[in-house]
Parts: C-alpha cells; structure tokens; sequence
C-alpha cells in the first residue's frame, strides 16, 4: 500500500484515540500535519519502502529504509494539550541510550517550525528486531543489568 493512503488509514485509526485525549483538538488537522511531516520526512531523509507498523495509540510509526539500513520513522501528533510532553520523546530516548535501555535517535526533525509550531515532532530512531539483534549481537548490556535489577 502506498505511504500516503496508508497513513490516511492510519491517521484515521489514531483519530480515534486521539478524540478520548483531545476531544478539543482539531482532529482532521492533526492527521493532515502528521501526513504533510511524513511527506517531508521521507523526501529530507532520503527514506524507502515505508510501511507503516500497526498498533500504538498516539504517534504514527513507519518502518523504512534509509541508505539500505532499516530505521523507524515516529511523527506524533500536533494541536493538542500534550505538545510539549510528546515533544520530549526524543529527549528522552537520547537520555536512555547510552545505558543501552533505548534505541539510537538518528534525527529529529520539525517541518512546521516557520509555522509557529513546536520543533521535535519527527523522530528517526535505528529499528531492531528484537528477538534476532538481541541474540545475534548478545543483547544489549544495559538491558540485561536492567532486567537483572527488576528481577
């Protein structure tokens, strides 16, 4: 299926969760901005063969490729009374990385900052298959010490 129309699929799904939270928000411009980042995304990060993954309940996902490496491409939603908490995902993952509890954030990025509109919303993360990278490569050790802790 092509990016776009899936991701108008997609949209449409989010928009559901999306009215619970935010049944302020203007829902039909979220999933339009979400869609015009995606455009841009992909054309700025030279992304291939996108498909969008299934699931979650804010943030639209894609798998793709980016100069042959498999990556995760993350837009969450805009317009709503949670920006500035969904704009620190990033933060976040790049905070946890280097106990190796957090995938490597490769870019972010903000199409709409001329806009008026808060930077940080596109997220390019590394993409792992769990089951097959933790135990070709070991596992990631700041993982393990983590489960360790909890038991």
């Amino acid at each position: 299926m092509e990016a776009a129309i899936s991701c108008k699929f997609h949209c449409r799904r989010l928009a559901g969760y999306w009215r619970g939270w935010w049944s302020s928000a203007d829902l039909v411009r979220m999933a339009a901005d979400i869609e015009e980042r995606l455009a841009a995304a992909t054309a700025a990060w030279s992304l291939e063969n996108l498909d969008p993954l299934d699931g979650g309940a804010v943030a639209f996902t894609c798998a793709a490729l980016r100069d042959g490496h498999p990556v995760v491409l993350k837009l969450n939603p805009r317009g709503h009374r949670h920006d500035a908490q969904l704009g620190a995902d990033g933060d976040a993952l790049a905070f946890w990385r280097p106990t190796g509890a957090a995938v490597e954030l490769l870019d972010r990025r903000d199409y709409a900052e001329a806009a008026g509109m808060d930077p940080g919303r596109a997220r390019e993360c590394t993409r792992i298959r769990a089951r097959a990278e933790l135990s070709e490569s070991g596992g990631w050790p700041g993982l393990r010490r983590l489960a360790d802790a909890l038991g």
